[in-house]
């Protein structure tokens, strides 16, 4: 019964998940066990406020994650990746690339954002994170112009978009995503990169 769970019992099974005695049902280790901490106290709290447990035991439970491994692809992984990519996700892979800016930010650049033929991007205020500012492109010009002429874009369409049969669709962030990973799976299997 969870109820009757000690504060000892609570931070060893958070501990035991994070360092790998407990381990998820396909044999990997837990990643966010951050998460399930703070479903925990949530759960725990609710559990206070109704009366059925007095002592909080997730007072000192930590939310806080080792951050994860930086991984990133070498600069002959990256031009292969670009090479192997068909002609519309290879122009928005260059461009998010070069340009540096966040994905929300990549998905909420409109064709009439660019200036000086497709060498200067304006990251809107309203759609930055931050601030408005202005993105010098060096790499993708050529292949965004090329994008749009294909799509046959309009001033007011989203970068990430193409046309399929005579419509335009946007391109959704989980399919490009989804994308990107099978194309890596596909060329760099599951080994580390040396990166």
């Amino acid at each position: 019964n969870l109820d009757k769970i000690t504060e000892d019992e609570a931070h060893l099974l958070f501990y035991n998940m994070r360092n790998g005695k407990i381990k998820k049902i396909n044999g990997e280790m837990y990643k966010g066990t951050g998460h399930f901490v703070k479903d925990f106290k949530a759960f725990w709290s609710w559990l206070k406020r109704t009366g059925k447990v007095d002592k909080d035991i997730t007072e000192y439970l930590s939310k806080k994650e080792a951050k994860p491994a930086w991984v990133y692809l070498t600069e002959e992984q990256f031009k292969k990746l670009v090479n192997s990519a068909n002609s519309t996700y290879r122009a928005l892979i260059i461009f998010m690339y070069d340009a540096s800016c966040r994905v929300t930010e990549g998905y909420s650049v409109k064709v009439k954002d660019f200036s000086d033929n497709y060498t200067k991007l304006a990251i809107r205020d309203e759609v930055s994170k931050t601030f408005g500012r202005t993105i010098k492109l060096k790499l993708c010009s050529s292949l965004v112009k090329e994008h749009v002429e294909l799509n046959d874009l309009t001033s007011e369409d989203y970068l990430f978009t193409k046309k399929i049969k005579d419509k335009k669709k946007p391109i959704h962030p989980t399919a490009f995503n989804k994308y990107l990973r099978a194309l890596a799976k596909n060329l760099f299997g599951d080994k580390e990169s040396p990166a």
